[in-house]
């Protein structure tokens, strides 16, 4: 990769099932390919989409106890997030999931 300007993607389509597929793009190439990854379930409406750096639920506590936060230290111009279709099964699926956590705490 060469110094200067990067653009980067990521495409996650919901495929149901409370499965993702993504697609992480670099200047417009395909780097990384994952599919029937877990779903996020309720996190960024409770705290936001950050960029850059998550001090309230890192993608590994594990990591953020032994290294920190570190944050992205370049320059972000810009970011944009587009909301996609929702999953095939998603009403269905997140009244299971709110049945199931209601009657966990009861």
């Amino acid at each position: 990769m060469t110094p200067g300007p990067t653009t980067v993607g990521l495409a996650v389509e919901a495929v149901g099932d409370l499965r993702v597929h993504a697609e992480l793009m670099v200047d417009g190439e395909v780097v990384a390919v994952e599919r029937d990854l877990s779903a996020l379930m309720g996190l960024a409406p409770f705290q936001g989409i950050d960029v850059g750096l998550d001090r309230r639920s890192p993608v590994s506590w594990s990591v953020r106890e032994r290294f920190g936060t570190f944050p992205w230290t370049g320059t972000l111009h810009s970011v944009t997030y587009r909301p996609g279709e929702m999953a095939p099964d998603a009403g269905p699926r997140w009244l299971d999931v709110l049945r199931e956590a209601g009657t966990r705490y009861e």
